[in-house]
């Protein structure tokens, strides 16, 4: 996608250069691009051990299976949580010192509290080896580096949604996430309250990663997304409810 504005009759998708696509509503579901690590050899085992963003986690159990996860913030804290339940080990690395600026309390409370989490501080992952998929990594701290047994590898280190084309007047929280429904405030120019995932711009909707204050889970998307479908029904019926008094 290129752009997208709104005329008197509904929304114009630019796809490409040469491509526009007109539609009366609009669902914005590009989710984010996740920051990567800058360790090369990592790209051998994408989606073959090594993953960014937590969406995997969902789908994969990793049962008995060693998972390293680099991250520092509450994401990393949540995935750590769910993947103990299954995996025989999981190691959180970061680059910092500490997660109390960074991980609420409570995760951090229950990361205590389970016996196959670790944490380390002031470690990075710097090489990674494995035949078909990833088997091992190189993390280096203080004392040098070391090889650890790892099936999975999460790279929860932060994002960025996939949102650069969205016009000015479609309104953005301070990290470029399209803002919704309840949060849009004094943007919403209508007398009627915005629907569930509406937009500052009426009859554009955003569910998933890329909006404001949503789950980044996969789970999460997947029900906002089967969510929004009756509130683009209920948008477009009060379009031909509009056009039916307008013909009276």
């Amino acid at each position: 996608m290129t752009g997208l504005r709104s005329r008197d009759a509904g929304h114009v998708l630019a796809i490409s250069e040469e491509m526009e696509v007109s539609a009366s509503s609009v669902i914005l579901a590009m989710g984010i691009e996740y920051r990567r690590l800058h360790v090369p050899v990592l790209d051998r085992f994408l989606n073959a051990g090594v993953f960014y963003g937590s969406s995997q986690a969902d789908s994969q159990p990793f049962a008995g299976q060693r998972v390293v996860i680099v991250g520092a913030g509450n994401s990393a804290g949540q995935a750590a949580i769910h993947l103990s339940r299954y995996a025989e080990h999981v190691t959180i690395i970061c680059r910092g010192r500490g997660l109390a600026s960074s991980m609420s309390q409570y995760l951090r409370d229950e990361l205590d509290a389970r016996g196959n989490v670790a944490v380390r501080f002031g470690t990075e992952v710097v090489d990674a080896a494995g035949e078909q998929s990833l088997e091992r990594l190189a993390l280096r701290g203080e004392s040098g580096a070391e090889w650890v047994s790892a099936q999975a590898l999460f790279v929860l280190i932060g994002g960025h949604p996939r949102a650069d084309w969205l016009p000015p007047s479609l309104l953005r929280d301070e990290g470029g996430y399209v803002v919704t429904d309840d949060s849009i405030g004094s943007a919403w120019r209508l007398e009627r309250a915005p629907l569930m995932f509406e937009t500052s711009v009426p009859g554009i909707f955003a569910v998933g990663d890329v909006r404001s204050r949503s789950v980044k889970r996969v789970a999460a998307a997947v029900g906002e997304g089967s969510v929004v479908v009756h509130q683009v029904h209920r948008y477009l019926e009060s379009l031909t409810a509009q056009v039916a008094f307008a013909e009276r």
